[in-house]
């Protein structure tokens, strides 16, 4: 079974200080290592009720290490390559 860690990043009634936050969450994550963040994040932003009973997800978004989103353009890169480069290399016979 896997595990998903999950965190609290706190609570935010005024804009600016989400911002600050995200851009900490984006900096974080963005500089992590494969090792350590793997992908990256998943982070939900919610609009917490008092009761607890209707909280709901305004949105969420994914942020990807840096070495994820570099490993992912090379694979991509290389697949797109080795399209092209079988395609040729059969028509040519």
């Amino acid at each position: 079974m896997t595990v998903v860690k999950t965190e609290s990043k706190g609570y935010f009634s005024d804009i600016n200080e989400l911002k600050k936050s995200l851009i900490n969450i984006y900096t974080d994550v963005g500089s992590a290592k494969l090792s350590d963040q793997e992908e990256g994040s998943v982070i939900y932003l919610v609009d917490w009720v008092k009761d607890g009973q209707n909280d709901h997800v305004l949105s969420l978004c994914k942020m990807k290490t840096g070495e994820y989103r570099i490993y992912r353009k090379l694979r991509e890169r290389l697949k797109c390559f080795n399209t092209k480069f079988f395609t040729e290399l059969v028509s040519n016979g």
